[in-house]
């Protein structure tokens, strides 16, 4: 009998086929899931480095501006005042409460512990930063920064000032109408807005600050040239942590009394809030200050605001000179910490500029620029990265 067999050349079957593409299919499948998981993992990997260099970068501006921060001894502007202690809550060395009371006092750098962009407050009412109420282990600090903007040349006064006369100086600089400045002779220093600018025939300037501007007061103090008196431009800016959208805020005070920059008008005088997104991911921001209390160094969140001739041990100044030392920044994001130390050495100066002192080429200590934004990946803006609320923040909207 003759035996039929299947010739092997006729192809596969039905079965071979539906195993091979099962086979085939999990291979695929596979390979999918594995180059989506590379995929994911480098995306992340992006998203982090430039996130870590936002972070950077923005440490780096901050600690920037505090190493530049200007001292205002016995200023008159109440929008810096710090509140010192009243004097019933710190006991001097003999056990009789210190002196003086609690009183107003300007610096050029306002601590603002344990608040929030939520809970800053949105007039300018001075604080006491040495009150602990609102500092927890878990919140974060928010800070007012006076520094001398990086094109700042001293500018010298050429007559005698008070009350609301124009302040005369050798020349116009870089300053422009809407800028603030400072006014500094060896024993006093004043921060004012420029509300009207007029250069004069022989290259001096006048410098008007009116009443148009929240920031102007009529000057108590007269300025003297003989008296080493100078002007310099600054900068003004506010930081804030929002909790709610783990962000820091910051606010360069450019919109106060609603002004308008492109045709150089006041509005209205009063603060106006601007807000600005600088980094995302920061779960915590701090701001701590190493002083000195009663002749030891400690390290506090809460420093104490008094008059830098006040000697007493339990009131004299932490906030600048004598007894403040360094400043620390603590940035909290994406689980790593960021931590930057800061000598703030024109806070720590005993005196602006001394009489008969010649300070020619260094009275003025401007660090370093930060980088340029543009240089580092997904940067912010020089002012932020994204359109401020034109109101105060509210709590329950995220003050996104």
């Amino acid at each position: 009998m003759k035996r039929f067999t299947r010739a092997r050349d006729n192809g596969f079957g039905f079965l071979e086929v539906t195993i091979g593409a099962a086979l085939t299919s999990v291979v695929l499948v596979g390979a999918y899931r594995f180059s989506s998981q590379i995929y994911r993992k480098n995306a992340e990997s992006v998203r982090s480095a430039n996130s870590s260099s936002e972070h950077e970068w923005l440490i780096h501006r901050l600690s920037n501006q505090i190493r530049n921060a200007v001292a205002i001894p016995f200023g008159e502007s109440t929008i810096l005042s710090n509140l010192s202690p009243p004097s019933y809550t710190c006991l001097s060395s003999d056990g009789f409460p210190s002196t003086p009371p609690s009183q107003a006092i300007a610096h050029g750098l306002l601590p603002f512990p344990g608040y929030s962009l939520q809970t800053m407050p949105q007039e300018f009412n001075p604080i006491n930063p040495s009150d602990p109420s609102l500092v927890s282990a878990s919140n974060s600090d928010a800070v007012r920064i006076v520094y001398l903007a990086s094109d700042s040349v001293q500018l010298d006064l050429v007559e005698a000032v008070s009350g609301e006369d124009p302040i005369h100086v050798s020349g116009a600089g870089s300053l422009e109408k809407g800028d603030y400045a400072v006014i500094n002779d060896d024993s006093q220093a004043d921060l004012f807005r420029i509300t009207q600018l007029e250069q004069l025939s022989d290259g001096s300037a006048l410098l008007w600050h009116s009443s148009a501007s929240n920031w102007n007061l009529s000057l108590i103090h007269e300025y003297r040239p003989e008296r080493f008196s100078f002007v310099q431009k600054v900068e003004v800016v506010d930081y804030a942590h929002d909790p709610q959208t783990a962000t820091l805020f910051h606010d360069p005070h450019k919109g106060d009394d609603g002004f308008d920059p492109a045709g150089q008008t006041f509005g209205f005088a009063g603060r106006v809030f601007r807000w600005t997104a600088m980094a995302r991911g920061i779960e915590r921001f701090r701001i701590y200050y190493e002083v000195l209390e009663r002749g030891a160094v400690k390290q506090t969140r809460t420093p104490r605001a008094g008059l830098p001739t006040d000697t007493t041990p339990c009131s004299s100044n932490q906030v600048g000179y004598p007894n403040l030392r360094f400043i620390q920044i603590e940035m909290s994001a994406n689980k790593e910490v960021l931590v930057r130390n800061i000598s703030p050495d024109n806070l720590k100066r005993s005196a602006l500029r001394g009489e008969g002192e010649n300070l020619e080429g260094e009275r003025i200590a401007i660090a370093p620029p930060p980088p340029d934004p543009s240089t580092i990946p997904s940067s912010p803006p020089e002012e932020g990265g994204e359109e401020p609320p034109t109101g105060p923040p509210n709590p329950s909207e995220g003050a996104n």
